[in-house]
């Protein structure tokens, strides 16, 4: 099953390369399911254009991580951040203002975008779709909505794939330092916000 999955995504991300060239780009925040898609992408996109967002609150091991695969896998990764005299509000306004108007400027230029979005990580991503038209007008395209999070470390372990160091002490999804905490039960993403929401608003409108 994973391996059909694989040459599946590899076929998918050659036909996005075609069919956007250079209008379309990779998004990221480095946890395990990002880097099953990026490795495949390495394998049929030459120099992966990727933008990942930089809040200024991200754990040291994550940038770390991602400036070293950045080296590794000759990367074209552009890190976006928060404007000038951002400040720390409530949680929902300091994700908008660190991370989902950052991303939506960065954008811009784009036609569409990638990301690793997946079924089974959350209950608010359970009704998305492959190709979604965000709120900004851009296309959303989300190739691995049925990997499985198993399906996932398998690809991981069988194809050595590197992971952030952070996964292997118990964190499932990894975001902002104050706001990533172990998870507290199955559900992939219930140890962030402190299971108080599952969204900062990239994906989904709902908290």
């Amino acid at each position: 099953m994973v391996t059909e999955k694989s040459d599946k995504l590899r076929e998918t991300l050659s036909f996005y390369r075609d069919m956007y060239n250079d209008k379309v780009i990779f998004t990221t925040a480095w946890g395990y399911s990002g880097m099953v898609l990026l490795d495949h992408a390495r394998k049929v996109w030459e120099h992966v254009p990727v933008l990942s967002i930089n809040t200024g609150m991200l754990f040291s091991e994550t940038v770390a991580f991602a400036n070293r695969l950045h080296e590794q896998w000759d990367l074209a990764l552009r890190w976006i951040g928060p404007t000038e005299g951002t400040h720390l509000p409530p949680a929902q306004e300091c994700c908008n203002e660190r991370k989902v108007l950052p991303l939506w400027y960065a954008l811009e230029p784009y036609q569409a975008w990638v990301s690793a979005l997946r079924w089974d990580q959350a209950s608010t991503r359970k009704d998305s779709k492959e190709i979604e038209t965000d709120r900004q007008g851009k296309i959303r395209l989300a190739p691995m909505l049925s990997w499985t999070s198993e399906e996932c470390w398998k690809y991981i372990r069988d194809n050595d794939v590197p992971v952030q160091s952070l996964h292997e002490q118990g964190y499932r999804s990894i975001g902002c330092r104050p706001c990533t905490n172990l998870p507290t039960s199955g559900d992939e993403r219930s140890g962030r916000w402190a299971g108080e929401r599952q969204e900062c608003g990239i994906h989904s409108e709902k908290p």
